[in-house]
């Protein structure tokens, strides 16, 4: 048997590359779609935060209270501490006119779901307008930013130095030899949002993420033609606005 492969070790050289390529692709599909569901929820939370403290006027005690009794419920995950919260919230407030008011079903199409958690609050925090903000995300995902990369890009003003030329989103996958799409694999607030314990074995990571996007893929094989009609909307505030809701 190994003769056999040594007699066609180009052939199966080039066979195995494909193999590897075809699971590398997978998992970064996987983790995107993690990531979308843990971007939605913290969207939703905002959400739920905003729309309390205003009818309320509890203010940040709010945050504080429901960071603890979240820490209580789930220990090991660090996306519900009161810093955390309070991003969500911006988050929400940042992009609530422009996403609208009914995320639920399209939210796995919005560009900005495609890119980490931390890629995100460095953008909503940074930019000075939805119109930035959209900017950045679409250069990180056709450049397959890391986040210490967007973050430099931000820190000297790329926006203002391009002409802040702004082109239609597509909805391709990173390279998953990228850093992005390796951020986005190893992202520990994906990991948390999955209720894994450290150390991460790899099984436990391909059973918990394979669970979370069942529904999910189930979900794109009936709507195959969906993500290209609201991709590619998302090219102003004002189309963008009527796209998603």
């Amino acid at each position: 048997m190994i003769d056999q492969f040594a007699n066609d070790s180009n052939e199966y050289k080039l066979w195995l590359s494909e193999v590897k390529t075809k699971i590398r692709t997978a998992q970064v599909k996987i983790a995107l779609a993690a990531n979308g569901g843990l971007i939605q929820t913290y969207w939703e939370l905002g959400q739920m935060i905003n729309e309390k403290q205003l009818k309320h006027k509890w203010g940040d005690k709010l945050i504080d209270q429901v960071a603890k009794d979240l820490k209580e419920e789930f220990p090991d995950n660090t996306g519900f501490s009161t810093s955390n919260l309070k991003y969500c919230k911006r988050f929400y407030s940042f992009y609530q006119t422009e996403i609208g008011q009914q995320p639920v079903d399209q939210f796995e199409d919005i560009p900005l779901v495609r890119i980490p958690w931390g890629h995100n609050i460095l953008i909503f925090t940074k930019s000075k307008n939805i119109t930035e903000a959209r900017f950045y995300i679409q250069q990180t995902l056709e450049n397959n930013w890391s986040r210490d990369v967007l973050a430099l890009q931000i820190k000297t003003n790329l926006y203002d130095r391009s002409g802040k030329a702004i082109s239609n989103f597509t909805h391709t996958l990173p390279d998953p030899m990228s850093d992005l799409a390796q951020q986005t694999l190893k992202d520990p607030y994906v990991f948390d949002f999955v209720s894994l314990t450290k150390p991460f074995k790899e099984k436990d990571i391909e059973n918990q993420l394979v669970h979370q996007i069942t529904k999910f893929f189930k979900k794109v094989q009936n709507t195959s033609g969906k993500s290209e009609r609201i991709g590619a909307g998302f090219t102003s505030q004002s189309e963008a606005g009527c796209e998603l809701r």
